[in-house]
């Protein structure tokens, strides 16, 4: 039939191509400033639009206290603390927490009742791409918002808080009262709901939501502290897929690789995509504004931070799940609109003779690997993989310099039972090969996420036909009515590994310096440091705090209340922690003079000004 024709092209390629796998916070005059150019609504649709992630209802977020306390979860101090950024929306949350509203009623997780007649349209909350990827930088008292760059947040303590403030609201008496109170007579409903019924109602779902979370956090649990502006996302995203393939009985893996979050403008130019290089981008033929490759990537970031997915059975020929692809469609197409951030007038003025003696260092020195685009806001020319392996090959014959290897090796050696996934076909639409008892989790996430997008499409068509004849529409916002030991066995496999995700890969360097701490693990505080030997590095330093360092640009690594991470790129014995080694990004750094650093760095702040 024509439509399996139409959806052969942009389906099909994910098994083809893809191996592994509403206000402004910030002042109107500061966003201008960078030049980045996104409007008003734009940054409202990058701030609030829903990419189908469902963490916890509205109404309970809204009235839920924070643990050990009977003030608010959502106080605006208390969110501050785990660095997400403060939004101005009529439920106070952060930039990134999204009201996601749909039908519930062939979900699985999140259809959850806790009243009686409750519709199945209840408002949830859950994040997009801008929780992760907004950034703010603070100096003499002028704080600078910035689009696409990485979050200070601490995403592993925002979640511990969050279920142990569930839990104590499930324990205490007291808190569950004041809880159930709130979220009883939150409804729109015209008869009033604090009965004793729905608080019975109310107290079953929260124990069943609590369950379901507290499975998540035993697969995910680790003695690495990711600390602030890190994140073990493609453990989370493994273990959730392991999770929804082994519903019964799943067996996760320590989440101990933690990295930090990359900045996206320019993202969409790539080859491939992720520290690794993992994620290929897949522009359509003749429609550079579609890529199906970003479309499989955002799929799968939001299946790993909260979407609901079914795997247990086929719904309209593939698998039920929350994801909202026509907005994974609308912000991708809109980040392919950002341009890297210039340099702040807030900030020291750059020094120009020194930046153009960096320049000319640069280019010998560092643009082999790092592509020099046109401009800042070179948004079109495409950017090919460099990627540099732990083990050297053919193709890449130059090794990674003492690079840490866990998040490339915990995603390349991983695996698990196939579960609910025995028998599929690899990829989904693979009838000749099909899962055993255990698999890749890497193989395993590009077969769930086949089989979500092919639930889902009718809108992925239509998005490609809109894109077809040039109608982009903006990603829509909605609105509510009303711990384990790291894995020895991971680390050793690695030894023995090859592929080409072994690695990571290099890219230009435009908006840079809005982007610390550096390395691909955040264990280097500022550029200038990153230019060091890596013996001469800090071994130790302080992070969490927005204060900004512009001469070595960084932020300030100083211990005090508002830097309240110790990062620690060694253990007791003095050894490379796995996953915090700072030993990468060594080109004969040792032959710079301490004058070739700063002019360097000085360069750095100034990527494709004029």
């Amino acid at each position: 039939m024509w439509w399996k024709t139409l959806l052969a092209v942009p389906l099909l390629a994910i098994v083809a191509m893809l191996t592994v796998a509403a206000g402004v916070t910030a002042p109107v005059s500061d966003l201008q400033d960078l030049r980045q150019g996104w409007k008003p609504a734009d940054r409202e649709a990058w701030y609030g639009a829903t990419q189908g992630s469902r963490l916890i209802p509205l109404a309970w977020l809204l009235a839920l206290e924070q643990p050990g306390q009977k003030s608010m979860f959502l106080d605006a101090n208390y969110v501050e603390g785990f660095r997400y950024l403060a939004r101005a929306d009529s439920h106070g949350l952060p930039v990134g927490f999204a009201i996601d509203r749909q039908n519930d009623s062939d979900l699985l997780e999140s259809r959850l009742r806790w009243m009686n007649g409750q519709g199945s349209k209840e408002p949830w909350v859950g994040m997009n791409c801008a929780a992760c990827h907004t950034s703010k930088l603070s100096y003499n008292g002028v704080d600078v918002v910035v689009d696409g760059g990485p979050t200070l947040a601490d995403f592993q303590s925002f979640l511990e808080a969050l279920n142990a403030a569930l839990a104590e609201t499930r324990a205490d008496p007291l808190k569950f009262d004041r809880f159930a109170h709130r979220v009883l007579t939150s409804t729109s409903l015209s008869k009033p709901g604090d009965t004793q019924a729905n608080r019975n109602r109310l107290r079953q779902a929260l124990e069943q939501h609590i369950a379901f979370e507290r499975v998540h956090a035993t697969m995910n649990a680790t003695t690495t502290r990711y600390g602030n502006g890190r994140l073990d996302a493609f453990g989370h995203i493994f273990n959730k897929i392991v999770l929804i393939a082994n519903r019964k009985a799943p067996q996760g893996n320590a989440s101990d690789a933690p990295v930090s979050y990359p900045f996206l403008w320019n993202v969409n130019q790539h080859e491939r995509v992720q520290w690794n290089g993992a994620a290929p981008n897949l522009k359509m033929p003749g429609l550079q504004a579609y890529d199906i490759g970003g479309l499989v990537r955002n799929t799968s970031e939001v299946t790993g931070v909260f979407a609901d997915v079914d795997t247990r059975r086929s719904w309209r020929g593939g698998y039920r799940s929350s994801v909202n692809a026509k907005n994974l469609v609308a912000m991708e197409q809109l980040l392919g609109t950002l341009a890297a951030p210039r340099w702040p007038s807030a900030f020291p003025a750059v020094n120009p003779e020194l930046a153009k003696e960096g320049g000319d260092l640069f280019k010998t020195r560092c643009s082999e690997c790092h592509q020099l685009l046109k401009s800042r806001t070179d948004l079109d020319t495409r950017i090919p993989l460099q990627i540099s392996l732990f083990k050297p090959t053919a193709a890449h014959p130059n090794p990674a310099p003492g690079t840490d290897r866990a998040m490339a090796c915990n995603a390349a050696v991983t695996e698990a039972n196939t579960g609910a996934l025995k028998g599929v076909g690899v990829g989904y639409f693979n009838a000749s090969t099909k899962f055993g008892d255990r698999a890749p989790v890497g193989s395993m996430l590009v077969t769930v996420i086949a089989g979500e997008l092919w639930s889902h499409r009718w809108d992925v068509v239509g998005s490609y036909l809109k894109s077809f004849v040039g109608l982009n529409p903006p990603p829509r916002v909605q609105r509510a009515a009303a711990p384990a030991a790291a894995n020895p066995t991971r680390q050793a496999l690695c030894e023995d590994a090859t592929g080409d995700t072994l690695g990571y890969k290099a890219r230009p360097l435009n908006g840079v310096w809005a982007t610390a701490p550096y390395l691909h693990n955040g264990s280097v505080p500022t550029l200038y440091d990153l230019l060091l030997p890596p013996a001469e590095r800090p071994s130790t330093f302080y992070v969490g705090t927005r204060r900004f360092d512009p001469k070595k640009v960084g932020y300030m690594t100083d211990k005090a209340t508002d830097n309240p991470f110790f990062f620690e790129t060694r253990d007791a014995t003095g050894r490379p922690k796995w996953g915090n080694s700072n030993e990468g990004h060594d080109y004969d750094n040792a032959s710079l003079s301490p004058h070739q650093r700063w002019a360097l760095v000085e360069y750095m702040k100034t990527f494709g000004e004029p």
